[in-house]
């Protein structure tokens, strides 16, 4: 008897450990949301747009209710098809040079993102042609309303860090560099 009523006290408790002192909100990412890549050759600056995205993506921001902190997880996925990059040829480029036709996606991953004010600290992992690489990352949030926010941060990497050649033209004449930069800014809306 004393098994039983030893049993019972527990096993309520053991069941909720781990959601005691949590909370937790889904933020789909809006059709709004913007992402560009830019970066530089040896003659000029160029920018490279992810259009038609449409949505759907969901970050979890959850809230430990006994220390205030918050924390933002979740994954962008962008088709590799849709990055524009305003001129037909540098377009080319970088669809070719990001292995498109084999790896259509490129993804974002936001890994356990720490609310700082109005800022997320944390680790980013991008995902180019197959490759995974972390990074860390501070984005700042900008808050509409109780139900609509924007996450918007920067981060540069370098092409050769997914074991990608930048492409030259010209018989090498024109040559893109090796850093590039990655500008987002997402519209959430909560869920």
């Amino acid at each position: 008897m004393s098994f039983l009523l030893i049993y019972l006290i527990l096993f309520p408790l053991q069941t909720n450990i781990s959601t005691v002192g949590t909370s937790e909100r889904k933020w789909v990412v809006t059709g709004s949301s913007k992402l560009e890549i830019q970066g530089n050759t040896n003659v000029n600056k160029f920018r490279c747009l992810s259009t038609n995205y449409h949505g759907g993506d969901t970050l979890v921001e959850s809230m430990n209710q006994t220390s205030g902190y918050k924390f933002l997880e979740g994954q962008v996925n962008l088709r590799t098809a849709n990055f524009d990059c305003e001129h037909a040829m540098i377009t080319r480029d970088l669809k070719k040079t990001l292995q498109a036709e084999t790896y259509p996606e490129v993804r974002i991953k936001f890994l356990h993102l720490k609310e700082n004010e109005k800022t997320y600290n944390g680790t980013l992992e991008i995902t180019i042609a197959g490759i995974s690489k972390k990074y860390p990352v501070s984005c700042q949030v900008k808050t509409e309303s109780a139900h609509e926010k924007y996450f918007v941060g920067t981060n540069t990497f370098d092409l050769s860090d997914f074991n990608l050649d930048p492409p030259e033209k010209f018989f090498g004449a024109v040559k893109v560099a090796n850093k590039v930069a990655v500008n987002f800014q997402l519209r959430l809306k909560a869920i």
